[in-house]
């Protein structure tokens, strides 16, 4: 059992690690320190059943030990308070797992017993202590131990500091509370089993839906205690708390879990691939062309949208790793290094273009010359004057054609020149931008998956503790 919880707290550990750089510290650091409680609470796990006896003034804690134990091994008496420091009454051969509890707990003074080598009772300070830093103990105790001993005297058991400061916040814990109606030899019969009602009516209320209640007198006026072996067969019976203890682990694992996972950095793909791969080549063609602010442009529109998308820590980070700066700065890299700023030589005429005007040059200046010649010697103009414009024509109109062929040509060149742009364009805003919107989805990936593996090891956890 054990070894499947620290499975799933090393699973948790992992996504935590993952998340580190996606998730907000605010957000993360109180599920780190769940996941760090758990740990430490699972060190501590053996087969000693450590019971903490918490209570108000005078309600006979360090009495219900002594009596337990048969002995005085704790202070009892009408001080206020009595117990200063948690005492520790534990197995004479404690095990290490127990040794290292109660230090890190504080628990300096130290009974060896073997009466009960099953059981290791902490009297805790009083829980209605005017010292602060006694209910502070408390506080820090109850939720760390496998069991607690609530000791309640009558004129107390409806004490709602007891009720509204701890039984009711700690109502979670319930499985793991005894509830110990001490000095009944104060009382009736009949009295007794009144309040023995009312308290677990008032339990009830606090959230304790089936509050298991033993009545003592550990300290009577008059003979021996009163019901210590009832108690100490509740305590038998409570000896399966471990894994009382193991499912409320994994309770607190799985909430913390569910807090966690339900982070928009840990949802599903955003379908980066073929959406980058539009956007990328679409700010390829416009840059090809000398687009460079409409280029700009739909980058950036593209990671507002991504950034919109995942959410969270990872649309943070997103922003922070390809902000606005960087965007314009590949699209300059891109721009310069592919030599999209060049423009293609015009393309040349065809080779026969050339000889053709020059003939057609020759032919008008011939017509003219002809013409001049006619006009001398009286003769009809109508051939020179044929010649010549025909031919002027055929000069014209083959200039006008070079024109809008060159104009054609180049038109093509240019394209074929933006086309062969594109590819390299796009591999040089992959290097700049797109790998570095994967290296964020890939952190949210890694995360994402780690978080999976936190699922199968929570699963197992609790399938090993509904077969128990």
């Amino acid at each position: 059992m054990r070894s499947d919880l620290m499975a799933a707290v090393d699973a948790f550990d992992r996504v935590i690690a993952a998340a580190r750089e996606l998730v907000d510290p605010e957000v993360l650091d109180p599920i780190a320190v769940t996941v760090r409680r758990v740990r430490d609470r699972a060190g501590y796990l053996g087969e000693t059943l450590v019971a903490a006896v918490a209570g108000g003034t005078g309600s006979g804690k360090s009495s219900l030990i002594n009596a337990l134990a048969g002995e005085e091994v704790a202070r009892s008496g009408g001080m206020r308070p009595t117990t200063g420091e948690p005492l520790g009454w534990i197995p004479a051969n404690p095990e290490p797992g127990l040794v290292r509890l109660l230090d890190d707990l504080g628990v300096g003074e130290r009974v060896g017993q073997d009466l009960l080598p099953w059981l290791a009772l902490l009297d805790l300070p009083d829980t209605d202590s005017v010292v602060v830093d006694h209910r502070h103990t408390v506080e820090a105790l109850l939720p760390r131990v496998d069991l607690v001993l609530w000791v309640i005297d009558p004129e107390k058991y409806q004490d709602r500091a007891l009720h509204s400061r701890y039984i009711e916040p700690l109502a979670a814990y319930h499985r793991q509370f005894v509830f110990v109606l001490n000095q009944i030899d104060r009382l009736e019969p009949d009295t007794i089993e009144r309040m023995v009602s009312d308290l677990r009516q008032t339990l009830v209320a606090d959230g304790v839906p089936d509050p298991t209640i033993v009545c003592v007198a550990a300290d009577p006026a008059v003979g021996p205690p009163i019901g210590i072996d009832d108690l100490v067969g509740v305590l038998e019976a409570k000896a399966d708390v471990k894994e009382v203890v193991y499912a409320k682990l994994a309770t607190d694992l799985r909430e913390a879990a569910k807090d966690l996972t339900s982070l928009p950095d840990f949802s599903g793909g955003v379908g980066f691939e073929p959406s980058w791969t539009e956007a990328r080549d679409e700010a390829a063609r416009l840059l090809a062309s000398g687009d460079r602010r409409r280029s700009e442009t739909r980058l950036e529109a593209f990671v507002d949208s991504l950034a919109d998308q995942v959410g969270g820590g990872v649309a943070v980070a997103i922003r922070e790793e390809v902000g606005s700066d960087v965007v314009a700065h590949a699209v300059e890299v891109a721009y310069e290094a592919s030599g999209a700023y060049r423009t293609p030589e015009p393309a040349p005429p065809p080779g026969w273009v050339r000889p053709v005007r020059w003939i057609a040059l020759a032919v008008f200046v011939a017509a003219v010359v002809w013409g001049i010649d006619s006009l001398r010697a009286g003769r009809d103009l109508l051939g020179p004057a044929l010649v010549g414009l025909v031919s002027l024509a055929a000069w014209i109109g083959v200039g006008v054609w070079v024109s809008s062929y060159r104009s054609r040509a180049t038109r093509r060149l240019l394209l074929e020149h933006q086309r062969e742009l594109i590819e390299p364009i796009s591999r040089l805003l992959e290097t700049h931008l797109g790998k570095r919107l994967r290296g964020v989805l890939r952190r949210r990936a890694g995360a994402t998956a780690a978080a999976t593996e936190l699922d199968l090891a929570l699963a197992e956890l609790e399938r090993r503790l509904g077969g128990r």
